[in-house]
């Protein structure tokens, strides 16, 4: 994985053991909506509307719950929904930002940008985390087809090692114990 992949997971792990602080954009519906988790489907078109068409001539931020057109995602509320963690963590997105919020024809031009890719709009734009599944080394099936239940793990070890070797779209890997002998 790139460097800039790793730094955003390693990130995403640390907002995870905090209070997870979400923007609720404020709506018709109770909790409000989180318009970064809810992309692109809080994205409205005029859909031939002139009505619509002159108010929002680039588009216009939706919830997709309640179907309120929103027009301005700044009025709304940080909810943490995990209260109980006592570090305070916030997922914020270009949306939050008064050069998006008032335009939202700006971020879908983005998301639309031929050489934007997805991981980093969902991560600089979205301030979301983002799994290329394509770009995964090894699948979730792949490592439960390497299960061999004839195997028999000892339930402590120590002077183990192990080694893994990824080429060609495959993984080598060895589990090694020394033996009495050292070896």
């Amino acid at each position: 994985p790139e460097t800039k992949e790793i730094l955003r997971t390693i990130e995403h792990a640390y907002f995870t053991e905090t209070d997870q602080r979400y923007w609720h954009t404020n709506c018709d519906c109770s909790d409000g909506v989180i318009l970064s988790d809810n992309w692109p489907d809080c994205y409205g078109f005029s859909n031939g509307s002139t009505t619509l068409k002159k108010r929002f001539a680039d588009g216009f931020w939706q919830c997709p719950k309640c179907q309120k057109i929103i027009e301005n995602p700044l009025d709304g509320q940080w909810v943490a929904h995990y209260p109980d963690n006592w570090r305070h963590g916030y997922q914020v997105s270009k949306i939050l930002s008064p050069l998006y919020a008032f335009k939202a024809g700006r971020l879908m031009q983005e998301y639309n940008e031929p050489n934007m890719s997805m991981m980093e709009f969902y991560n600089s734009c979205l301030g979301r985390p983002y799994i290329d599944k394509s770009a995964q080394p090894v699948s979730l099936e792949a490592l439960q087809a390497c299960v061999n239940p004839n195997i028999k793990w000892l339930k402590s070890a120590s002077d183990c090692g192990i080694g893994v070797d990824c080429q060609g779209g495959y993984n080598v890997v060895v589990v090694k114990k020394k033996s009495p002998n050292g070896e």
